[in-house]
């Protein structure tokens, strides 16, 4: 341990010094200590380690230490340290190395080692992606590694894509999994294996192709067509694939039931499901890698003709032209109408063309009963059977007559009844229509054999015109009638005795005078109370005619008729005295004498009826004078 010594001095005066002292570790125990290769490994392929070094000394501590390689002939002492470079001797195997340690008083340790294994030799070995597969669709792989090491054995790999940047160290195994390096194409996984003696290997690689690309396909069935009417039909396949190449391919009718794979063809026939409606192909197409890709493609199965009519001009029974129309109609529940042909025979027919609702379509030659047969195809192309109207072709006119009135020459009223007769040989006459001038006709109506028609305004001769059309629309020339109208009647007048006022005799002339500007005057007759008439006789401008019984205001009535058979009316009035007047006569006012021949007559007379009219005079009762007005006074010879 430490050791001290004191010592005090004194001078020969005897004074004492302070005590003075010194001081000497003895350190009789030599140090202890320990050495580790490598931090303890079991090998090493480099000579070159390095040595871990701890030494303890309680007292004067270590100072130096020095090696052997056979703890017998050593190397020079060197400053301790706890760690040191040191080369092991050569040749592969276990190497020990001594330690020997030395502390500042100068004792020397026993011998410590630690050994080591020396290897020089790295392991050899092989890697195998994903069992030795072509390709890959993922980029995590399996890799199946297998390494042998003579010496030590195998301790560790690393990996690597490109042979330059690699994966951490880590314990060896014999499977490990891996990610490819990032896009598809062909990829390389490199493998270095260390032993436990550190020794690398180089590397070992194998190939793999990375191919993460579903194939590209697509399908078409009838070369694309959107309907079939047979379920029979031929699949087009198209597929690529960059990578790895179009393989396999295998197909289903619902996505769910699949064929088996089969080699990859372009072509492919197929079965569709039984029953019309939308059919779906599906297609998977694989390539070497495995990848999938999928394509599908619908067709319409149609195997219904379409179902159709026809009609002939709008469903006339009768034509009086070749060229119709035909209105059609046509229906197909999957693809749709889309063709129509025409034939007269349902023999010979049109070419196809494009489904329409209206075609104007020439008939046969010759009037007769006439059929027209059309044929639908739908889109997918199945035709129909043969649907047909008829029509009847008559192409001659109707021939008729007219008769206004029964034939009547004249006619008082402008409405007069048309006699009417039409014959048609082919379709039969169906309408007729009316004209005063023919140019400007009344519309059409049905046929009959009589009519009420109005003739054109004024008086005068008249003709109407009729025209006669057919069931097939054919119509005739112009037939016609005349007849004269006369609306209005004749004008007369009647005066009975040249127009006097008074008759004394029931027994009258009438003077008749009546005119009528379009028939004429054809009749009359006569009434003595406008009742109770004479037969209707030839018109005469004078007629005898006697009045009725008793003195009193009489009238004679009139009717003039015309050829139409207009009547108009006239009268005159006479009044009837048979009754002659009374009067008196009186000389000079009374006087028995005179003597002149001339004398003052005065006169009195009554009437009851006419009154008193005239007067004459006779000296003789024989010779008379001339009737002159009455008067109460005459002067008289």
């Amino acid at each position: 341990g430490r050791k001290t010594a004191y010592v005090p001095h004194s001078d020969n005066a005897g004074n004492v010094s302070t005590t003075y002292s010194d001081g000497i570790t003895l350190d009789s125990t030599a140090p202890t200590g320990t050495v580790v290769i490598n931090t303890g490994a079991s090998y090493t392929y480099n000579a070159s380690v390095t040595l871990t070094l701890s030494a303890t000394d309680a007292l004067s501590g270590v100072s130096q230490m020095r090696f052997s390689n056979d703890n017998a002939t050593w190397n020079p002492w060197v400053a301790y340290a706890t760690s040191y470079a040191y080369t092991l001797p050569d040749g592969d195997g276990p190497k020990t190395v001594y330690v020997q340690f030395k502390d500042n008083a100068g004792n020397i340790s026993t011998s410590y080692s630690d050994s080591i294994v020396l290897e020089t030799q790295a392991p050899t070995g092989t890697i195998s992606i994903n069992s030795g597969a072509t390709y890959t669709t993922s980029a995590s792989v399996t890799l199946t590694l297998s390494a042998t090491d003579a010496g030590s054995g195998v301790a560790q790999m690393h990996f690597s894509n490109d042979n330059t940047n690699w994966s951490e160290w880590e314990t060896y195994a014999t499977s490990k999994p891996w990610t490819l390096s990032v896009g598809d194409g062909s990829k390389m996984v490199y493998v270095q294996y260390k032993d436990n003696a550190g020794n690398a290997s180089g590397s070992f690689s194998d190939g793999i192709t990375l191919d993460t690309v579903d194939p590209v396909c697509s399908i078409l069935i009838s070369g694309g067509a959107p309907y079939t009417t047979s379920a029979s039909v031929t699949l087009t396949i198209s597929a690529s694939d960059a990578t790895s190449g179009v393989y396999l391919m295998r197909f289903s009718p619902d996505n769910s039931t699949w064929s088996t794979w089969e080699t990859y063809a372009t072509s492919k026939a197929w079965t569709l499901l039984a029953g019309d409606g939308t059919k779906t192909v599906y297609g998977q197409i694989s390539d070497h890698a495995g990848n999938t890709g999928s394509c599908n493609d619908v067709i319409i199965l149609d195997t219904v003709a379409p179902t159709g009519t026809v009609v002939i001009n709008a469903g006339d029974a009768y034509t009086y032209v070749t060229s119709v129309t035909l209105t059609l109609s046509a229906t197909d529940t999957l693809s749709g109408i889309y063709q129509m042909r025409f034939s007269n025979d349902n023999v010979t027919w049109s070419g196809w063309e494009g489904y329409a609702t209206s075609k104007v379509w020439p008939l046969s030659a010759g009037d007769g009963n006439k059929t027209v047969y059309v044929q639908y195809r739908d889109v997918a192309g199945n035709s129909s059977t043969s649907y047909s109207d008829s029509i009847i072709l008559d192409t001659v006119a109707p021939t008729g007559s007219i008769v206004i009135n029964s034939g009547a020459a004249y006619t008082t009223s402008p409405t007069v009844t048309l006699s009417l007769s039409a014959t048609d040989a082919g379709s039969g006459v169906s309408q007729m229509r009316f004209s005063n001038d023919n140019v400007s006709w009344s519309t059409w109506e049905a046929y009959s054999t009589s009519k009420s028609w109005t003739l054109s305004v004024g008086d005068g001769a008249k003709t109407v015109y009729v025209q006669y059309r057919d069931n097939s629309g054919l119509t005739s020339g112009s037939y016609s009638d005349g007849i004269t109208l006369d609306a209005t009647g004749p004008t007369c007048s009647i005066i009975i005795n040249g127009g006097a006022i008074y008759t004394s005799s029931a027994s009258v002339t009438l003077a008749i005078s009546a005119t009528d500007a379009t028939s004429g005057v054809f009749q009359m007759r006569f009434s003595p109370d406008n009742s109770t008439w004479s037969p209707w006789e030839a018109y005469a401008t004078s007629k005898a005619w006697t009045l009725t019984v008793g003195d009193g205001s009489k009238t004679v009535y009139g009717q003039i008729s015309d050829h139409a058979g207009n009547i108009n009316g006239c009268n005159d009035v006479i009044v009837l005295d048979t009754v002659a007047p009374s009067g008196t006569i009186l000389i000079n006012a009374g006087d028995a004498y005179t003597y002149v021949t001339s004398v003052m007559l005065t006169l009195s007379a009554t009437d009851t009826l006419s009154g008193i009219s005239q007067m004459r005079f006779s000296n003789d009762n024989l010779t008379w004078s001339d009737w002159e007005g009455y008067a109460t006074s005459k002067v008289w010879p």
